[in-house]
Formats: structure tokens, C-alpha cells, sequence
């Protein structure tokens, strides 16, 4: 079968173990924050979703993962493949989301828009995946926390103003959101637990 958006779908063993793979990627770069760790092959996508995103979404999406795209997302052709090969349920505020895409750092809504999660079920935070316009070449961040041995280096091209309401989300662990990066080739995880030096 074949759509208007992509070639031949993959068999459905190809397309798990694709999916497998790109969720065991996202586990290390959570594990290890900080740690640029890089993308297995991904799936075509829809202009204006990235393979790396969708391969994040594709590897992440089940009937209780409330998504929500950025406008410039939102639109037939993206939900159209989602849907074709994901449960999905969207929601329109990033308040409801359990997973929010952006695709340009510039739309990234402010971290305390999202969901941080609740005393008794901190678990219930949004998962921001964020595409950025690379992992390297902006201002240069320590961090520290639980994966890392003494501290990490990152300098992701993100938002004037982006640490100081990291440091905010880390201050209120256990509650906050977690962030994955992508410049489309690697990922870096930014779990709650870990803060700027």
C-alpha cells in the first residue's frame, strides 16, 4: 500500500523493530543526559515533520500519549500519518499533552505551559520533543544530576532565556517536564532530575 506522503510502508516486524531501535536510543539519551547520542535509520515523513521527530513519535505513541503539534505541525498530512501508523489521541493545548512537538525552537512555548505533573503521579508530565537548529555552537551549559558523572557540557542552539526556565522546571523536581533535542542526526535527553550548574 502506498500513500501521498511516503513510499511503501514498511512490513509492520521492519517498522517495530525500527521503532524498537529509535525508543532504545531515547532511553540512552535519558540515561545519560547531556550526551549527544545519534539516530538510527528513520522513517520518511510529511513535510514539515522531520524523520527524527517522527521516528520519536513513532517510537513513543500509544492511546493514552495525549499529542500536541505546534501549528505549523498541525495539519492534514501529519496527522493523516500519525494516525495511519500510531495510535494517537490529540489534544489541543500543551497543558493536556503528554507529548508535545515543536519544530522550531523560535514556537517553543514557555516550559510552565506544559504539564509538570502531580504530587501523587509525577509521571504525568509532558515530554516535550524539540528539533533544534543543532546540538552544538550556542552557549555552553553545565549540568549535573543523576547519569552524569561529575558534569556535562551541552550547548543545543535554543531560545534566549531557555536555562533560566530550565533551571525552574529542575526546581521543582519531582514534578517538571523531561526534553528530548534533536538537530535530526542526535538526540540529547534533558530529564527533570538534571539542573544547570
Amino acid at each position: 500500500m502506498t500513500t501521498a506522503f511516503s513510499s511503501p510502508a514498511a512490513p509492520p516486524s521492519e517498522a517495530a523493530q525500527r521503532d524498537q531501535r529509535v525508543f532504545r536510543v531515547l532511553l540512552r539519551a535519558l540515561s545519560y543526559p547531556g550526551r549527544v547520542v545519534l539516530l538510527p535509520a528513520l522513517p520518511s515523513a510529511p513535510a514539515p515533520l522531520c524523520p527524527a521527530l517522527a521516528g520519536l513519535l513513532l517510537g513513543l505513541l500509544d492511546l493514552e500519549a495525549g499529542l500536541w503539534l505546534t501549528p505549523a505541525l498541525d495539519c492534514p498530512p501529519i496527522r493523516s500519518f500519525l494516525t495511519y501508523r500510531a495510535a494517537v489521541q490529540f489534544v489541543a493545548t500543551p497543558r493536556e499533552a503528554v507529548l508535545a512537538v515543536v519544530d522550531d525552537p523560535a514556537g517553543l512555548p514557555p516550559l510552565d505551559a506544559f504539564h509538570p505533573g502531580e504530587p501523587a503521579c509525577p509521571e504525568r508530565s509532558t515530554t516535550v520533543l524539540l528539533r533544534v537548529p543543532a546540538l552544538a555552537g550556542g552557549p555552553a551549559v553545565a549540568l549535573r544530576g543523576p547519569g552524569i558523572e561529575a558534569t556535562a557540557t551541552v550547548a543545543p542552539r535554543v531560545p534566549y532565556g531557555f536555562w533560566d526556565q530550565w533551571a525552574r522546571n529542575h526546581a521543582r523536581y519531582p514534578l517538571g517536564i523531561d526534553i528530548i533535542m534533536t538537530d535530526g542526526v542526535g538526540l540529547v535527553g534533558l530529564p527533570r532530575s538534571v539542573g544547570r550548574e
